[in-house]
């Protein structure tokens, strides 16, 4: 009974012996020799080619087998901390000029400039023309932006248009009308046209006026 006990004893620490030599310094292939002992079953390990003593056996084992297939790949591991924001590079050299874009949109109307200086007085017209006046129209109260109106003035009967001309304003802002156009509407009348270019407050009007120079048909 001792003698099992004592050989299981010293297969036990040979094998402990050998997967140390297997983990650690031992290659796959390689060969451990040791002697052991008929009578008491102990196990000393020897150098290769060294012989036993008498009333001992040689053994002798690999210390690791073939090497395995690759294990499966773990999960991700959680995302370090940002690093530090490195040096700024150095400029480039510049690029090549660029083909010429498409022509974009046409923007937005801007707002009425200015009213400019009065012209000079023009020359004396026929002395038999005279200049009417026509009546003041105005839009509804508070009209909207976009609102079109206009305003007409006809010369007396037996006499002809020469020219004409006319005003548009508003009793809000001035910014918010405008006149878009001022032209004989026939050889007997002349019209202002004028619009609405930004909502009118409630109770305020857009005007206008129209008047025209006429003189006696000859």
């Amino acid at each position: 009974m001792k003698r099992v006990v004592a050989t299981l004893l010293a297969v036990a620490a040979v094998a402990s012996f050998a997967a140390v030599q297997a983990t650690g310094t031992a290659k796959v292939g390689k060969r451990i020799h040791a002697c052991a002992s008929k009578r008491t079953g102990v196990l000393r390990v020897v150098r290769a080619g060294k012989s036993c003593h008498r009333g001992e056996s040689a053994l002798s084992w690999a210390t690791g087998g073939a090497q395995g297939a690759p294990g499966r790949r773990g999960p991700a591991g959680a995302r370090g901390p940002t690093g530090v924001a490195g040096p700024r590079g150095e400029t480039g050299p510049t690029g090549l000029t660029g083909a010429r874009g498409e022509r974009g949109p046409a923007g937005i109307q801007g707002p009425i400039g200015p009213r400019g200086s009065r012209g000079p007085t023009g020359p004396a017209g026929p002395s038999t023309s005279q200049l009417i006046t026509g009546s003041i129209v105005s839009t509804d109260s508070a009209a909207k932006k976009g609102t079109l109106f206009s305003a007409d003035v006809s010369c007396p009967t037996g006499t002809r248009l020469l020219g004409g001309g006319g005003q548009v304003s508003n009793d809000d802002q001035p910014s918010k009308s405008a006149m878009t156009a001022s032209f004989p509407n026939s050889t007997t009348q002349w019209r202002v046209t004028g619009v609405v270019l930004a909502d009118l407050a409630a109770g305020k009007q857009m005007s206008a006026q129209a008047w025209a120079i006429c003189t006696v048909d000859s």
